[in-house]
């Protein structure tokens, strides 16, 4: 019999080892604001199974994409443990390290252990977040809870029960007894009340609860209604409690294993996509958000120096997924004040101010992810991205002046492009070779996505769950869920050209740019030293001999000039004694060298400023 007052929250594996999970972290902080009688325990099982493993194969596992789910997928299906075991040796970056037999009956015991040393009939509601890569590790924990406890509720909340997932998942699932498919506080506080007053009702105020046997039309999942039941002031949460974190890792693995990244949430939603009305096409991330909502830039930088100041911690992670465009300046700013040697990580878009990038840079900020996608206009166009090539090369260009390393995607298999837009990316990734590669990702189409809802605007035919999971999910169950990844046929082979030159370029690229760092480890690929009158530039090699340049008087004066983007009208005001022609003639040869890059009429300086990146580097 459950004693009131009590609820659980389990984060399976695999989320990033060294981060405690930001939603139960925020979950208890909340409710425990809320309803200060209601005890919130919260356990993160992934620290219990990286003990287990230990944290580099953990890792590893992690890393490896859908396979990841292949672990618990052969403890939850026997009989397809088989077929699971054959996928994860071929397919998985840790199949050749560890069989999947022996990972699975690893993580049987660490879970056993879990379930036998925690006395469950405690409490009245065990919540399980499932995010990347957690439903099938979520799935087979709570059936192992259910089959010992079978009165015991369970809810199942995050980002992979929004939209029309929540509500597939509940079908499908006997053992949920409970959805939470948006914004999970005020959510899991009327659903734990409830429980623990002794009600069990069938439906609730709030519409992103969704309740095992009810009817569809129950469901509500209107907008606005769902919007109406968030969180209108995020500066009103509370810090998120990470105390159970730090105190599972001293119990598993000892005081102070590792230095741990500290999640903190900037936003919720997107401004692009509430900006446009459907923001990036491919994009799916925002299904449980209404809108979009930010905090001030006070209370973030309240929460990080609180939070370094509670845990004894500098590395931070946004958890946003895209840095708010307002209130940039007084962030950066405000971070700076505080004196701190920060390291943060950030998700934002390319076309930033140039003097934020160094704001940033000043600020702590040293790693980001840039929301790259393409190097043709028209390809950018038709994925709704809002930039510009020109924009992508310069924030590429803007990091590595700034001392940021950066991580951005170039998808491939995009439905649509043409062999024009393949082409001239394979005409723009010659210029990028001296800035870090970029990685090919291949296009998914993301349930909820605007392509996805789109779909027949865009002559795509929708097949269901992409044919991925078919080795995970049974044909029994496989046709009743919703996944996010999803399947889809092209109606014209001409809309499928091939993308193969581009990732044979890219990968030439890497391995120049690997070659070139591991020869000349801090120092910049493509770069310039001013001589006062002249300026000399440098593209090192593998192997000498390197490029040198070296640009006099007024040549030197126009390069200087671009090292931001710059049109050619305003290059030909700022340099009236050179007539068009001969300014045309310059510019293009200095693009032909790929010393400089151009867009239409616009162009920039590509090399950085030798001192300048050292002092950075260093």
């Amino acid at each position: 019999m459950s004693v009131p007052g009590a609820i659980a929250l389990i984060a399976m594996p695999w989320p990033l080892y060294e981060r405690p999970s930001i939603q139960l972290g925020a979950l208890k902080a909340y409710v425990n604001r809320r309803a200060p009688d209601l005890q919130v325990e919260i356990f993160h099982h992934y620290v219990a199974v990286g003990a287990c493993l230990g944290i580099e194969l953990y890792q590893q596992i992690a890393a490896g994409g859908l396979e990841t789910e292949f672990a618990y997928a052969a403890l939850l299906y026997p009989e397809r443990r088989e077929a699971l075991a054959d996928g994860w040796r071929r397919r998985h970056p840790a199949g050749k390290k560890i069989s999947l037999p022996e990972i699975a009956s690893r993580l049987a015991q660490a879970y056993k252990d879990l379930l036998e040393r925690v006395d469950w009939q405690r409490f009245a509601l065990v919540g399980f977040s499932h995010c990347t890569w957690q439903l099938t590790a979520s799935i087979y924990a709570l059936r192992q809870l259910k089959s010992r406890y079978p009165d015991l509720l369970v809810v199942l909340g995050g980002s992979g029960c929004g939209g029309e997932m929540g509500a597939s998942l509940l079908q499908t699932f006997p053992e949920i007894d409970y959805i939470v498919r948006g914004e999970g506080e005020a959510a899991l506080l009327e659903l734990a009340q409830a429980l623990i007053s002794g009600s069990a009702p069938r439906q609730f105020h709030n519409p992103n609860i969704l309740c095992s046997g009810q009817p569809e039309s129950a469901a509500d999942g209107a907008p606005t209604r769902l919007a109406e039941n968030q969180i209108a002031d995020l500066d009103s949460l509370p810090l998120p409690d990470y105390r159970p974190y730090f105190q599972e890792i001293a119990e598993h693995l000892g005081p102070a294993p590792f230095l741990a990244t500290l999640p903190v949430e900037g936003s919720r939603g997107c401004w692009w996509q509430s900006a446009t009305g459907q923001g990036c096409k491919f994009c799916n991330l925002n299904l449980q958000w209404q809108g979009y909502r930010s905090k001030s830039p006070g209370r973030l930088i309240h929460e990080i120096d609180a939070l370094s100041s509670t845990y004894g911690c500098l590395d931070f992670a946004l958890m946003d997924n895209v840095l708010p465009r307002r209130g940039v300046p007084e962030f950066c700013q405000g971070l700076a004040h505080l004196h701190q040697d920060l390291r943060i990580f950030v998700e934002l878009r390319a076309g930033l101010p140039a003097d934020q990038w160094l704001q940033l840079s000043r600020a702590g900020v040293r790693q980001v992810q840039i929301g790259i996608e393409a190097l043709s206009a028209s390809l950018l166009k038709k994925m709704g991205k809002g930039t510009t090539v020109m924009d992508n090369v310069w924030a590429l260009k803007c990091c590595a002046e700034a001392g940021i390393a950066v991580h951005a995607n170039l998808i491939y298999d995009f439905p649509g492009a043409s062999a024009e837009e393949i082409s001239e990316t394979l005409q723009v990734l010659p210029f990028l070779i001296s800035y870090p590669p970029l990685t090919p990702v291949r296009f998914f189409l993301g349930i909820g996505s605007p392509l996805y809802r789109q779909a027949a605007a865009a002559r795509l035919t929708l097949t269901g769950n992409h044919a991925d999971y078919n080795i995970i999910w049974p044909k029994s169950q496989f046709p009743h869920l919703k996944l996010v990844k999803q399947g889809y046929r092209v109606k014209s082979k001409a809309l499928r050209p091939s993308w193969r030159p581009v990732l044979r370029a890219l990968k030439a690229g890497e391995r120049h740019y690997q070659a070139v760092a591991s020869a000349y480890p801090g120092k910049a690929q493509l770069s310039w030293r001013e001589g006062g009158d002249f300026i000399l530039i440098k593209r090192l090699k593998p192997r000498p001999p390197h490029e040198n340049f070296r640009l006099k008087g007024r040549s030197r004066e126009i390069y200087l000039f671009c090292q931001r983007p710059r049109a050619l009208n305003k290059i030909q005001q700022q340099f009236p004694s050179f007539s068009q022609e001969r300014l045309l003639t310059f510019l293009n040869g200095l693009v032909n060298q790929r010393l400089m890059f151009r867009t239409g009429s616009i162009y920039l300086s590509l090399a950085l400023r030798e001192e300048h990146y050292a002092a950075m580097d260093g």
